[in-house]
């Protein structure tokens, strides 16, 4: 309380007295430090200090030793005007060199400066093009803004242009397997913005689409597609572009949204994905239809091709084009029992039988097909689908329950640290929170008047 007093005084916030509390502090209760100098005041009162700031971070704080206070003056700086090519590298070197030496656990108690400076590292690289280097710096980063390795659940900044690395690259192995943890909870205090998230799950969409895996593609752009807005943004517009191109890959039809997608998206995406949507009249639902659908969607490509590849979606779909090839060829399992390559090729309108015959088997492979082609070439269909086997099954449900237990923990441990944190406990309480810490200041304030003049009570003086 006492370091909140002098805090509201504003009396003894200076550069000196930061860093010798910092160097003095016990290291088992970084927390109370947090609270004693929180970020907000001492980046008010860094101004006056900014000339004195550089001596300090090279000759007096060890950012193993004192990460907090170290990344406090490193957040200072990244709001400054960094001009000049010197004093640039400079903010770069010190920035690389907190992060080799940054302990998680300080850093994770209070991760908004060390993200601030962050973000202008990550931002002079960018501008450089050096995603390279920078790959392994945020992997770096993750665990340090993370704190403890088994917490795999929090979003942090550090995740958003790690993946962006990656993508630009075309490194995606490296993404994993970080794009494969379930994310269930976003890091507070100002280090994560709206944009942060839509990206984050954007490129992790791009990652999987680069590695073929499809399903939780569609399952990342649906999060960014899903995203509460009140606005339409470029990443969403972008993200569904691609959410209408992997549906068809993946399922031959658009899969619709959740319904708790927000209403202006809902309302402006047919607008501005109206080209992307149009493939989608190519797969006719119809399975008696002679109209399979090939040459549809070869003119709509020819029509939209420009559109398709300004917005870099081209290899998509030429995807699009074999997915609908599968899509003509499943259309015939509803009618036909058994059927020869020739006919095959015939009927789905393919260029010849061998060409039928490569998609046949690639789809009896995928597991997209339930049939045989005998030593003839004739092709028989088969009522109902490929199946997986015991060991696939119980993998699977393995894989599930854990994923359910970590999430239940994760959740649990939130709540607790809800019930138990200040304004919670307050409410509770029907405390009147604006009025708490005054009326705290007030009874030191006097406390003190009252020592000091205990003695004149106690008969130590009078008339």
């Amino acid at each position: 309380m006492i370091g909140q007093f002098r805090q509201m005084l504003s009396s003894n916030l200076t550069l000196d007295a930061f860093v010798s509390e910092a160097l003095q502090w016990p290291n088992t209760n970084w927390k109370g430090f947090t609270a004693e100098w929180k970020y907000r005041d001492v980046m008010k009162m860094l101004p006056k200090y900014r000339n004195a700031i550089d001596s300090v971070l090279s000759n007096t704080l060890d950012p193993k030793a004192h990460s907090i206070a170290y990344s406090y003056l490193l957040g200072f700086k990244s709001t400054e005007k960094l001009e000049d090519p010197t004093s640039i590298i400079n903010f770069m070197n010190q920035v690389m060199h907190l992060v080799k030496h940054a302990d998680p656990k300080q850093i994770s108690l209070c991760p908004r400066p060390f993200t601030d400076a962050l973000r202008v590292y990550v931002d002079f690289m960018k501008r450089d093009k050096n995603f390279m280097p920078l790959i392994s710096t945020l992997k770096r980063c993750i665990d340090i803004l993370k704190g403890d390795a088994k917490n795999t659940n929090i979003l942090t900044f550090a995740h958003c242009d790690f993946m962006y690395c990656c993508v630009e690259t075309y490194c995606y192995h490296q993404a994993f397997p970080i794009v494969n943890q379930d994310i269930v909870q976003v890091q507070g205090d100002g280090c994560i913005r709206s944009v942060d998230n839509l990206r984050y799950f954007y490129y992790c969409g791009l990652v999987h689409i680069g590695m073929k895996n499809y399903k939780p593609a569609m399952e990342c752009l649906t999060m960014v597609c899903t995203a509460p807005s009140e606005s339409l943004s470029l990443i969403q517009i972008d993200a569904y572009k691609k959410y209408i191109l992997i549906s068809l890959i993946r399922k031959q039809h658009l899969v619709s949204l959740p319904r708790y997608t927000p209403r202006i998206l809902t309302r402006y995406f047919p607008k501005f994905c109206n080209e992307y949507l149009e493939l989608n009249s190519a797969f006719d639902s119809n399975a008696n239809s002679e109209v399979i659908g090939h040459e549809k969607l070869k003119k709509i490509i020819e029509k939209n091709a420009e559109t398709y590849l300004a917005d870099f979606n081209y290899g998509l779909v030429k995807k699009v084009v074999r997915s609908c090839q599968k899509n003509s060829v499943k259309k015939l399992t509803s009618v036909y029992t058994k059927l020869s390559v020739s006919k095959v090729a015939d009927l789905c309108k393919f260029e010849n039988a061998a060409e039928a015959k490569d998609i046949v088997l690639a789809m009896i492979e995928n597991g997209d097909l339930a049939a045989s082609i005998d030593a003839d070439g004739v092709v028989t269909f088969y009522d109902g689908s490929i199946t997986q086997s015991d060991k696939e099954m119980l993998d699977q449900m393995q894989s599930g329950i854990e994923k359910t237990l970590n999430l239940w923990n994760g959740l649990d441990r939130q709540q607790l640290e809800v019930k138990q944190s200040k304004e919670f406990v307050e409410k509770s309480l029907n405390l009147p929170t604006h009025n708490l810490e005054a009326d705290m200041q007030q009874q030191f304030l006097l406390q003190s008047a009252m020592g000091g003049m205990g003695h004149f009570f106690r008969g130590g003086g009078g008339i």
